[in-house]
């Protein structure tokens, strides 16, 4: 049987070279190069040339954000693997995808064995899910959850874009790249419904994440 090609989606060249050296490294797609892409179109391109493939992407890092999204492109390339590798995971999307036996769910704060016995799994065609996920999967579910959650990540980001601050200066508060801030922007803006900073400031200050007259005192 041939070996299954690892596409690493993720914008963060720093990352899909790690993923591309475990792949090596452990000799996981014998004589199948691993390729990295840093954007929805250049992978939905290799998925054309070629769907035998394993996914591994960050969702956080990547134009490909909604959980909908990812299900119709699997839909689309019925014989690809997926792995969500990313830092943060949110319970909606957890348990969206969760539905799914092709997607597997690994976080990058994981030990490294983790990482590849996911990477392993997937290219096996079966499935890989960490053990913090799994508590997620286990925990009762809020049934009046509804909307995707905001990761940690995207509260501080929405909480800085309150206070005012421009994409460059929570790129650098964040120690993280303009194009990554956008990406949770946009992201910010659609799981809470928005448009424009100044609904995702009122947002913020509706649910208690900042307090406005600090601000214009």
């Amino acid at each position: 049987m041939d070996s299954k090609r690892f596409i690493i989606a993720d914008n963060q060249e720093l990352s899909r070279y790690a993923v591309a050296q475990i792949v090596r490294n452990y000799n996981l797609s014998v004589g199948v190069e691993a390729i990295g892409v840093s954007n929805a179109s250049e992978l939905r391109k290799e998925l054309k040339q070629n769907d035998n493939a394993v996914v591994v992407i960050d969702i956080a890092n990547f134009d490909l954000p909604r959980t909908e999204d990812l299900v119709i492109l699997q839909g689309e390339h019925s014989k690809t693997s997926w792995i969500i590798l990313a830092a943060e995971m949110t319970e909606f999307m957890v348990r969206r995808l969760s539905g799914w036996q092709c997607f597997s769910f690994v976080l990058k704060e994981c030990r490294l064995e983790e990482i590849v016995s996911a990477l392993r799994l997937a290219q096996a065609g079966e499935r890989f899910i960490c053990h913090q996920v799994m508590d997620i999967l286990l925990t009762p579910q809020d049934k009046n959850q509804d909307t995707e959650q905001l990761t940690q990540t995207e509260i501080e980001v929405l909480r800085l874009t309150a206070q005012g601050r421009s994409v460059k200066e929570i790129a650098s508060i964040r120690n993280s790249s303009t194009h990554t801030i956008i990406s949770h922007k946009r992201n910010i803006f659609r799981k809470i419904g928005v448009n424009t900073s100044y609904e995702a400031t009122m947002y913020a200050a509706k649910v208690g994440l900042v307090n406005l007259m600090e601000y214009y005192i």
